[in-house]
């Protein structure tokens, strides 16, 4: 019994030290004054983001009904990305990948291969989701990173907002407004890989309406064991126009050109093939404000992509496939189309959409519907194994109601109504409750 006092301080000493510091954090965190708040005035003023993705109706980001990634400009400034895919590399369960030293591939939740699909991909509401390829060129998109504002990403399927090429998500850029800055920049940028990169803008109003003209230059020698290296130069303008104050126009075109040179780099043996692209775009978006609580909006848009792969000679084949000489002249004869890589043919799109929203009940019950028209085209004798031009007609019919009974509530109906020309089983409707 001799010992239980000295054990008894001895424990006594260590509880005191374990709960000293809790006490101290305590008292640090607690007001000077009994009515001071834990949180500063900014805390309470600070603005929420809002997003349109989720369900086209602007929302808070706390209230859409959707995993919302957003990407703003501040991010994108400190990221020190060179690229929209590096970007995605921020968002999570989203893999972002080098298919080569210039293809790029981004997926969600690692359901990939070497062309990415069922993630649609937006440029102010402007698909760029290919029809000939069922993934997306980031090669060709010619747009810089300064002219981005933000990127919202919905970690998810989202069929019944942009339809069936949403199936695991939605990504969708949205453009810095012509309004938002005035004046001139040029950007020059070198790096590994012999990366050159030159980019110019600039901002001018002109009337009633503010123009910016974005060029660049941008091109690489791939890594030093396959030498794919890349070069393409764009050109973008983007104007908005207010005639009134209840009407605003966006216009927006571009073009860009270039190569990168493309393979398996599985299999060494395999060359490594230039392939040449050029695309460009028109897009036209009209918004009027009826009232307070009405808005309609009417777009109508053009993409066009030409992939060019040059035709193998009968030593290539020899070389690269290894079969013999008079097999590989045959081959060819009868298939004049056949390329060592598949990544050639065109694609056109045409899309023409209405849109309406509705507030019944201010801040409490919104409904938005609309309807549009899509008209895909593809042209591929090595992807499709026919000349000719293949055309697929799609109707699409939409809507999404918001209503908030409650301060902590909120409820989101939507559908989408589907209907294709290629579709034997006729429409396909896509229904979704939160």
């Amino acid at each position: 019994m001799k010992h239980t006092k000295p054990r008894l301080q001895q424990r006594t000493a260590t509880l005191i030290l374990l709960i000293l510091p809790s006490l101290c954090t305590m008292a640090a965190t607690q007001p000077d004054e009994p009515g001071q708040a834990m949180f500063s005035e900014s805390d309470f003023y600070a603005v929420i983001p809002e997003v349109i993705s989720a369900t086209r109706i602007t929302q808070k980001l706390t209230e859409a009904p959707a995993s919302i990634s957003l990407i703003d400009r501040d991010m994108i400034h400190a990221s020190g990305a060179l690229n929209i895919t590096d970007l995605l590399r921020l968002v999570p369960g989203f893999q972002a990948f080098h298919v080569n030293a210039n293809k790029f591939g981004a997926t969600y939740h690692g359901v990939s291969d070497d062309f990415p699909r069922r993630l649609e991909v937006l440029v102010d509401g402007r698909s760029i989701y290919l029809p000939l390829l069922s993934t997306v060129d980031w090669n060709s998109l010619g747009l810089s990173l300064d002219d981005i504002e933000r990127i919202e990403v919905v970690r998810g399927s989202n069929v019944p907002t942009y339809g069936s090429n949403a199936f695991l998500g939605a990504i969708n850029i949205v453009t810095r407004s012509p309004y938002s800055e005035t004046g001139a920049s040029l950007k020059v940028l070198g790096g590994s890989q012999d990366t050159r990169r030159v980019e110019g803008r600039f901002s001018v109003p002109v009337g009633n309406a503010q123009l910016r003209v974005t060029a660049g230059h941008d091109q690489n020698d791939g890594s030093d064991r396959f030498q794919d290296g890349a070069r393409s130069e764009y050109l973008n303008l983007s104007g908005t126009l207010a005639p009134t104050l209840a009407d605003t126009v966006l216009m927006q075109a571009g073009f860009s050109s270039g190569y990168s040179d493309r393979g398996d780099m599985d299999r060494t043996f395999k060359p490594v093939i230039p392939r040449d692209a050029q695309a460009n775009y028109q897009y036209l978006r009209w918004n009027h404000v009826t009232d307070s609580a009405s808005e309609t909006q009417v777009s109508a848009y053009h993409n066009y992509l030409n992939l060019s792969v040059a035709a193998p000679t009968v030593a290539d084949l020899v070389k690269y496939e290894g079969l013999p000489a008079g097999f590989a002249a045959a081959l060819l004869a009868q298939n004049p189309d056949f390329r060592l890589d598949s990544e050639h043919g065109k694609t056109e799109l045409y899309d023409i959409e209405v849109q309406h929203t509705q507030q019944w009940i201010p801040e409490q019950t919104t409904f938005l519907w609309g309807l549009g028209y899509r008209q895909e085209t593809a042209q591929s004798g090595a992807l499709l194994q026919e000349r000719g031009r293949i055309n697929e007609d799609r109707w699409r019919l939409f809507g999404n109601l918001e209503l908030v009974p409650a301060d902590a509530i909120t409820l989101n109906f939507g559908a989408m109504l589907e209907s294709s020309s290629t579709n034997a089983d006729g429409a396909q409707i896509s229904p979704e409750l939160h």
